[in-house]
């Protein structure tokens, strides 16, 4: 942002010395600093990567078990009810009337606040 700035020391025509250095030395040093820190963090991150990705197939894959045996009907636990196997009565959604005042739709900045996080583990 600083190079915007008309009086930025590399990009105008006289260069001080005295004083206008300090601030792109610090800077420089900061950046060497967060990128040995970056560095170090994802050799951990990769080191650990197998791991996650592991526990996230395996998942996928009891999910789509799940869902295969409780189609088939090899699923005998509480939703062994017939009707709650029937695709079609899902399909539709069935609300129900009511007197109660409508409720607000959200905006796009109330969804991607509960979305934002939600996803990126904030």
């Amino acid at each position: 942002v600083e190079m915007l700035f008309e009086g930025f020391s590399v990009i105008s025509n006289s260069i001080s010395i005295k004083g206008s250095w300090d601030w792109a030395i610090s800077a420089l040093v900061l950046m060497l600093a967060l990128a040995l820190i970056v560095k170090g963090g994802v050799r951990h991150v990769n080191r650990a990567a197998p791991i996650f990705l592991s526990v996230v197939i395996l998942s996928i894959i009891l999910l789509l078990l799940g869902i295969f045996l409780f189609a088939g009907g090899a699923y005998s636990g509480a939703l062994s009810i017939k009707d709650d196997r029937d695709f079609g009565d899902n399909v539709q959604p069935d609300f129900e009337k009511t007197d109660a005042p409508p409720q607000p739709k959200p905006d796009f900045q109330s969804l991607i606040a509960l979305f934002y996080p939600s996803v990126t583990g904030i």
